[in-house]
């Protein structure tokens, strides 16, 4: 069918919306567990929701991050040269 797959767009968008909410509610959850340290109440109930959340964001970084020391992103980098030899000028 044309037109069925999802386009790059489509799949960025799907993404922000789908990380949207777990960003909203492991906020929360932080936010619910500062209030319960500062009142002294259970904190267990609130550890569930936030410690899962650190640790997948610590995971998610380790396996997502880019390789190396960054240094593919200057502007002198291999894929921003032209493969065309320019003589500089004067």
């Amino acid at each position: 069918m044309i037109g069925s797959r999802a386009d790059e767009r489509q799949t960025s968008l799907e993404m922000k919306v789908t990380a949207l909410p777990g960003k909203v509610i492991t906020a929360a959850a932080v936010v619910a567990f500062l209030i319960a340290v500062a009142v002294k109440a259970t904190l267990w109930p609130f550890a569930v929701f936030v410690v899962p959340a650190g640790v997948s964001g610590l995971a998610g970084w380790a396996i997502y991050r880019q390789d190396g020391n960054g240094d593919d992103d200057r502007m002198d980098a291999e894929h921003t040269r032209s493969p065309i030899r320019v003589k500089p000028g004067p």
